[in-house]
C-alpha cells in the first residue's frame, strides 16, 4: 500500500513538473501572442509591436501595422531570438511621427543601426510608413555621429592642455577639417550606396580628396 502511494506522489510529482516546464518554455511566446492581439491605437505602441513581429520568425505577418500592406515585404535579412530593438525618442511634425529607433542584430557579428520608425494616421489609425522608415537611416546615422562628436569635443577641451591659445585655435581648426572630410565621405559612400555612384552633394566636397 505504502509503495503504491510512493508511485502515485512519484508520477504526481514528476507530472507537475513537466507541467511547471512546459508553462516556462512556452510562457513568453504566449505573453507575446495575447500582447500582440491587441496594439492600443498610439503611435508608440504600434512602432513597437511592428517590430517586434518584424524581428520575429513570422515577419511578414507585420503587414497589418504598415501604411501600405499590399506592398510590405521583408524589412529584416534573417533571424535571431537575440534580435532586439530600443526606442529612444518621438517627435511630431505635421501629422507624422519620428520615434528615434535603434536595431540590434545578431548573425555572424553584432550588426547595430539607428533609424526613424515613421508612423502617420490612415483612416483614424496609426500606421508604419515602411518606406520613408528605412529612408531615414541616413538622417538617423548622421543625428547620432554629430550628437558623439558634440558630446566628446566638449569632454575633450574641457580636459585636454592643449597649450596656448594658438595651439587651442589650430586643433579646432584641424578638428573642423576633420568633420568635413567625414560628411564628404559618407555622402559619397550614402549616395554610392542609393545610385550605384558617387554623387557629390556638397559644394565643399569636390576638392576634397578622399580618405580611406
Amino acid at each position: 500500500m505504502i509503495n503504491v502511494f510512493k508511485s502515485k506522489i512519484t508520477y504526481i510529482s514528476f507530472g507537475l513538473l513537466l507541467l511547471g516546464a512546459s508553462i516556462i518554455y512556452f510562457l513568453k511566446p504566449i505573453t507575446q501572442w495575447f500582447d500582440l492581439m491587441y496594439t492600443p491605437n498610439a503611435p508608440a505602441a504600434v512602432a513597437n509591436d511592428f517590430w517586434k513581429i518584424v524581428l520575429s520568425e513570422d515577419e511578414l505577418s507585420a503587414s497589418r501595422f504598415a501604411l501600405k500592406p499590399d506592398t510590405f515585404t521583408e524589412v529584416i535579412k534573417g533571424f535571431s531570438e537575440n534580435d532586439r530593438v530600443k526606442f529612444k525618442s518621438e517627435s511630431q511634425d505635421g501629422q507624422a511621427y519620428f520615434i528615434k529607433t535603434n536595431i540590434t542584430l545578431y548573425r555572424d557579428t553584432v550588426h547595430a543601426f539607428p533609424l526613424y520608425t515613421v508612423i502617420k494616421s490612415k483612416g483614424g489609425e496609426f500606421k508604419v510608413d515602411v518606406e520613408a522608415t528605412l529612408l531615414s537611416l541616413p538622417d538617423a546615422m548622421i543625428e547620432d555621429v554629430t550628437r558623439y562628436y558634440q558630446t566628446t569635443s566638449t569632454s575633450a577641451q574641457g580636459w585636454l592642455v592643449a597649450g596656448n591659445k594658438s595651439d587651442k585655435d589650430a586643433l579646432s581648426a584641424f578638428g573642423a577639417s576633420q568633420i568635413k572630410t567625414t560628411l564628404c565621405n559618407m555622402s559619397d559612400d550614402l549616395s554610392q550606396i542609393a545610385t550605384g555612384e558617387i554623387v557629390t552633394i556638397f559644394s565643399e566636397c569636390f576638392f576634397q580628396s578622399k580618405v580611406e
